[in-house]
């Protein structure tokens, strides 16, 4: 049986309150927020993908030194770390809602 997530409670007896999510889950950060209350920044995102590219696109005609080694980075901001923070701020936004940034 797989784990329960740490939100959700044991099972309550029978007629007990029912526990509850602690919110909505947003669209682009993945984080659960209250729907009731949002900041106009609370979301903090990468509005663009995680990619690799390899050395070999910017190495001169015959450059091989490395030119095989990928180069992970988010495509919006060029961090390098996958757990890297979010480089821009929004309302969140649930996945019933579109989406309406633009970048």
């Amino acid at each position: 049986m797989a784990a329960r997530p740490e939100w959700v409670a044991a099972p309550v007896e029978k007629g007990a309150a029912q526990p509850t999510a602690p919110g909505v889950l947003c669209r682009r950060c993945t984080h659960f927020f209250d729907a009731k209350h949002r900041a106009a920044d609370g979301c903090q995102f990468h509005p663009e993908s995680w990619s690799g590219e390899t050395k070999q696109r910017w190495a001169a005609p015959g450059e091989n030194d490395g030119a095989s080694d990928v180069h992970y980075f988010w495509s919006c901001c060029g961090a390098s770390e996958r757990d890297a923070p979010g480089c821009k701020r929004a309302a969140h936004c649930t996945f019933d809602e579109e989406d309406t940034l633009t970048w």
